[in-house]
């Protein structure tokens, strides 16, 4: 399945998968979810994994400029993304934003089997909630750099750290229409995500909206890209001219 500028939202399962369940035994054939919002899904599995915005049953995912947010799996594992895989299957998070989502036992934001390779790139991990261990990230990932990773009580970070923000809030706003086809967290003003990406290391050359990075959001004269999905645009604040007239 490849879904583009698309939002799977409100969905409920019984079992695993609230908004998206796939399944293969293939890398050949993986999920792949570019400007995309999976929000507000519930799965109820009383399982082993919820996955209750994305369940991977032994397949890959290749995610990109795609928000996951509100989801829920209400008893077990995976709030946001849930996995069963093997050694085969890989995850590519790039310019993502996983937020807010909630597990009843492990893995807020994502719950992931260790046997697998999960790639993650300019993305942000944040603000989720689980009933057990790992609210933001139950599992192993191999860093790729410039990630915002707010709890890492139960991840195991492996690869390039150097750049990686961790202990802070993102600052972001609720979820809303910002633009473009489908709804994002936008960055609120001071975000420790703005500006953190060098612009030789942007992954994408637009944000989820479809808006262009890098953008110079934090106005120091150099204009770099933003951690997450959305790039943030400073606003502008124009001073009524004052004329004074001197005799």
């Amino acid at each position: 399945v490849t879904l583009n500028d698309s939002t799977i939202s409100g969905n409920t399962s019984g079992y695993s998968g609230g908004g998206i369940y796939s399944r293969g035994e293939t890398v050949a054939n993986p999920l792949t979810l570019a400007g995309c919002t999976i929000s507000d899904n519930t799965a109820n599995s009383v399982g082993y994994v919820g996955g209750g915005g994305i369940y991977l049953y032994y397949n890959s995912a290749v995610l990109t400029n795609t928000t996951i947010s509100g989801n829920t799996a209400t008893a077990t594992h995976g709030g946001g993304i849930g996995t069963l895989s093997d050694t085969s299957q890989t995850i590519d998070l790039v310019h993502c934003t996983i937020y807010s989502n909630t597990a009843g036992a492990n893995g807020g934001g994502m719950f992931l089997e260790i046997s697998f390779t999960v790639n993650v790139l300019n993305t942000i991990v944040a603000g989720n909630g689980a009933g057990g261990n790992g609210p933001d990230i139950h599992g192993t990932i191999n860093s790729q750099d410039y990630n915002l990773i707010q709890d890492t009580s139960d991840a195991t970070i492996n690869g390039t750290t150097t750049h990686n923000v961790t202990g802070e809030d993102p600052q972001l706003g609720p979820l809303a229409d910002n633009g473009g086809d489908t709804w994002t967290h936008a960055l609120l003003g001071g975000s420790p995500a703005i500006d953190a990406v060098p612009a030789a290391s942007c992954a994408l050359p637009t944000d989820q909206r479809g808006e262009p990075r890098p953008v110079d959001g934090d106005l120091d004269g150099t204009a770099d890209c933003d951690i997450g999905a959305y790039e943030f645009a400073p606003t502008h604040i124009y001073l009524p001219l004052v004329v004074r007239s001197y005799s």
